[in-house]
């Protein structure tokens, strides 16, 4: 009865996303993933679907991909000389606008309005502790990116030209880190833009949730109820839910089998939190589909379903990834060894993919 109970959440959140879409038949159509590998086998640690067909991805040594087929065909898009750079962040706008930040040194934010055929580096943060963790959007002008504490200060930038540019947000505005405090760039979903909200989790020495209703212009915080404490801990990932529910997933990459403290929700817009009935384990992302309750974490575990805004989870499927992006009917999914998962709705029940392949590089300009 209760597998019953979950496919009525799951056709009903997906009934009211963007595209309506007729009602799944059995819960495990869902975790049939079409899986793909790319050659050289690198790690993808961020994806991003600005349309259902639309997808970018990147990861290690440079790697950078984009379809424009909803993954029947893949092409690399790198920028030049990107070889040995860890692409962690990506945000995409469209077929033809992406933004990437690398993890660690060079520090370094790329841009293109081309498909990935040019990039430009339209910010550089030359001090060697510099590195980026996790940058969002709330629209197509506004946007931020976040880096880990450098001599005890939050590292936050921000931009208003769809990040031709970019500028650091004054440290009198932003809140000041707990020693052995940062952030994770597991995923590129540790912030959240939304309107003029910004949102951010942490981990490490100490594990919160910030808000800040003014465009980082001031913060509140409250601590999550995560495991925290070692630099493997904290809260990896979060989702909006809807107005003022929240959910949040993490735990310890180290020992990802440990499933207290590794998930936790919250309904009054982040003010209380709570723990997850059914913690999953370790997990470095979670999405939420519409506005109705549903939500799938993931991690190299393993991946998980809640169908009440992250306060029970349940196994969904065995294939684990690193990150996630949803849109509309359409979940994708990015991992180790250069694996893609993809799974969306055919008639009356979510099916795989068909099976992709990654073309040659683009040109690109000299």
């Amino acid at each position: 009865m209760r597998l019953r109970w979950m496919l009525v959440w799951i056709a009903f959140a997906l009934l009211v996303s963007c595209a309506q879409s007729p009602p799944l038949r059995d819960a495990a159509e869902f975790a049939k993933w079409t899986l793909q590998a790319v050659a050289g086998k690198p790690s993808l640690r961020a994806v991003s679907a600005p349309k259902p067909m639309v997808v970018w991805a990147s990861g290690s040594g440079g790697t950078v991909l984009r379809t424009v087929d909803g993954g029947a065909s893949w092409m690399r898009v790198p920028p030049l000389v990107a070889e040995g750079l860890d692409f962690r962040c990506i945000v995409a706008f469209d077929e033809e606008r992406a933004l990437l930040a690398t993890a660690g040194s060079p520090a370094r934010v790329y841009r293109t309005t081309d498909g990935g055929t040019t990039w430009a580096v339209v910010f550089e943060d030359p001090r060697a502790a510099a590195f980026f963790d996790a940058m969002a959007f709330s629209d197509a002008s506004r946007g931020y990116l976040v880096g880990d504490p450098i001599d005890g200060l939050m590292q936050w930038f921000e931009t208003e030209d769809g990040g031709a540019s970019w500028r650091a947000v004054p440290p009198p505005f932003l809140p000041a880190p707990a020693p052995g405090e940062a952030m994770f760039a597991a995923s590129c979903s540790a912030l959240l833009a939304h309107g003029d909200g910004v949102f951010l989790v942490t981990g490490g020495a100490a594990c919160r949730f910030l808000l800040s209703s003014a465009r980082a212009r001031g913060f509140t915080q409250q601590s999550l109820p995560l495991l925290h404490g070692e630099p493997s801990q904290g809260a990896f990932s979060f989702a909006r839910c809807r107005d003022r529910a929240f959910v949040v997933v993490g735990g310890d990459y180290r020992a990802p089998d440990r499933c207290e403290g590794s998930a936790c929700w919250s309904d009054d817009g982040g003010e209380t939190w709570h723990n997850s009935v059914g913690e999953p384990g370790y997990r470095s992302a979670v999405v939420a589909i519409g506005s109705d309750g549903l939500c799938v974490a993931t991690g190299p575990g393993g991946t998980s379903l809640s169908h009440d805004f992250g306060r029970s989870w349940s196994s969904l499927s065995a294939d684990g990834f690193h990150a996630l992006a949803v849109c509309e009917d359409r979940l994708y999914a990015v991992g180790s060894e250069g694996r893609i998962g993809s799974t969306f709705l055919v008639g009356a029940a979510l099916h795989p993919a068909q099976q992709s392949s990654v073309q040659d590089p683009l040109p690109q300009s000299p």
